[in-house]
């Protein structure tokens, strides 16, 4: 017998049981890695839901100001229109001022057409602050329930 025989034996039996060792360890690593992904997975959906319900609260508040500003903006014309019409009427000379029947048939008809467009404009323009009050009510409704 060889006097190495006896720890050659040994020495593959140590390697046998570190071999079983290392390979359960390697196996645990990656029972434990799957475990992990998995738990960074549902932090991520978790994060996605969040993200994706910030962006509709976002898309909603962008609507909303889109209309308000649709809705001023024609506030604004209609007022224009209305300031316009205003002194187009104020610059027109009094009826009556003997130029002769004619002129003052269009200066009556230009002054009725006039009058009507006046409470046309004025009209809208009521019509536009009742629909930006109406708006602004509903965004605080909203608001409100999202709080």
């Amino acid at each position: 017998m060889y006097p190495f025989q006896d720890f050659g034996i040994a020495a593959a039996a140590f390697g046998d049981i570190a071999g079983v060792l290392f390979s359960a360890l390697a196996f645990g690593g990656l029972i434990f890695a799957t475990f992990m992904q998995r738990r960074e997975l549902s932090l991520q959906r978790q994060e996605l839901s969040l993200q994706r319900r910030e962006l509709e609260q976002t898309r909603s508040v962008l609507q909303a100001q889109l209309e308000t500003e649709r809705l001023a903006a024609s506030l604004s014309a209609a007022t224009a229109m209305l300031e316009h019409y205003e002194r187009v009427a104020a610059s027109m000379p009094p009826v009556g001022s003997n130029k002769g029947a004619f002129i003052e048939a269009v200066q009556i008809m230009g002054r009725v057409a006039l009058e009507g467009e006046v409470s046309t404009a004025r009209a809208r323009i009521a019509e536009i602050t009742q629909m930006l009050d109406e708006f602004v009510k509903v965004q605080k409704r909203a608001d409100a329930r999202e709080e």
